[in-house]
C-alpha cells in the first residue's frame, strides 16, 4: 500500500495503483513476469519493485509510485522462472530469492536503489521455493531459505551466514 492507502497490486503481465478513496485506477505500467503466478511487487518510498524478464534470465525493476513509469533496470539475474515476490528491509534493501531448483542459478540477492540505479551488493546461494515469504529481523538481518532446507540469518552488509537453524522436516513446502 502506498502511505495514502491506496492498493498496488500485480500479475504477470501488469502494475496497477488503485485510489482507495474511489477505486479508480490511477496508473497501470505493463511489464512480464516469468510466471502467471507469485509476480507480487514491492514497495519502498516513491518506488515499486518488481522482477522482470530480460534477455538472458531476470532483473529487478524500480517503477515509480507515482506515476508507474519505469525508472531503472538492475543487472541481469540468470535463471529462466521467478516464483517469489522480492521484499524490501526497512533501510531500503531490496531482496529477491531467484530460484527455479537449479544449483547454477539459485541465489539470494541484495540490490541497493542509489536513486538512479539498482546496484547488486551480494548474492548467495538459495534453496529452491515458490510462494515464499521472506522476512527481515529487527537487527536488519535478513532471513532466507539456504541449500539444504534450512534457515539462515546473512548479514546485511555481506551476505554472510550469522545463524543457521537444523535442516526442515520432510515434506515442508517449497
Amino acid at each position: 500500500f502506498a502511505d495514502d492507502g491506496d492498493p498496488v497490486v500485480a500479475w504477470h503481465l501488469k502494475i496497477r495503483r488503485i485510489d482507495a478513496a474511489t477505486g479508480a485506477t490511477e496508473w497501470t505500467a505493463d511489464r512480464v513476469g516469468s510466471v502467471s503466478g507469485n509476480c507480487g511487487v514491492a514497495l519502498h518510498g516513491d518506488s515499486v519493485y518488481s522482477v522482470e524478464v530480460v534477455p538472458g534470465g531476470h532483473a529487478l525493476r524500480a517503477f515509480d509510485l507515482d506515476t508507474g513509469a519505469v525508472r531503472y533496470t538492475g543487472p541481469m539475474m540468470l535463471g529462466f522462472t521467478v516464483q517469489n515476490t522480492p521484499m524490501v528491509a526497512p533501510d531500503g534493501t531490496v531482496y529477491v530469492s531467484r530460484t527455479q531448483n537449479n544449483v547454477l542459478t539459485d541465489f539470494f540477492y541484495a540490490f541497493t536503489d542509489t536513486g538512479a540505479a539498482l546496484v547488486q551488493d551480494w548474492s548467495v546461494p538459495a534453496g529452491w521455493s515458490t510462494s515464499s515469504e521472506f522476512a527481515v529481523g529487527l537487527d536488519g538481518s535478513p532471513y532466507m531459505l539456504g541449500p539444504g532446507k534450512v534457515l539462515q540469518r546473512r548479514d546485511p552488509s555481506s551476505g554472510a551466514v550469522t545463524a543457521t537453524s537444523v535442516p526442515l522436516a520432510s515434506g515442508t513446502g517449497n
